[in-house]
């Protein structure tokens, strides 16, 4: 009886919800530039979201409310769908301090992605590259690490 009950427990077990987003950004990256920062919830806010118009994957995060926020927005040129996989050559626009800058060079991971029927992604984790402009030291590198 009681191995029944221990393994009732265990299929029961509910992974818990994950939101990371870390990112380092070199002196000459726009729009969010020398700085760097690790945040994760509850303290901070971290959305992953598919806007289904042009299947482009939208990361919100937020730091201390509204005072400090980045979105980034991860596309592929051919409007598919974005799976597990790297991706390079690719549409990054990332929004921040006010500003924004689309790379259409940029690149990026995905670890791993589900979607959920509402057009909400249950689970993505994916590295990102993007620069914007000629100069050098313009990277702005982020994680996502995204569990509903």
């Amino acid at each position: 009886m009681k191995v029944l009950a221990f393994a009732a427990l265990l299929s029961t077990t509910v992974v818990a919800p994950v939101q990371e987003f870390s990112f380092e950004a070199e002196a000459n990256a726009r729009p969010v530039h020398s700085r760097s920062a690790n945040w994760s919830a509850p303290a901070e806010e971290i959305r992953v979201g598919l806007r289904r118009s042009d299947n482009t994957i939208r990361i919100h995060a937020e730091h201390n409310g509204l005072q400090d926020y980045i979105l980034v927005e991860l596309s592929r040129h051919d409007g598919q769908l974005i799976t597990a996989g790297s991706y390079d050559d690719e549409k990054v626009t990332v929004f921040g301090d006010g500003f924004v800058c689309t790379d259409d060079t940029a690149g990026f991971t995905v670890d791993r992605v589900e979607y959920n029927a509402d057009g909400w992604t249950d689970v993505f984790a994916a590295s990102i590259t993007h620069t914007c402009g000629d100069q050098p030291f313009n990277a702005f590198r982020a994680r996502v690490d995204f569990h509903r």
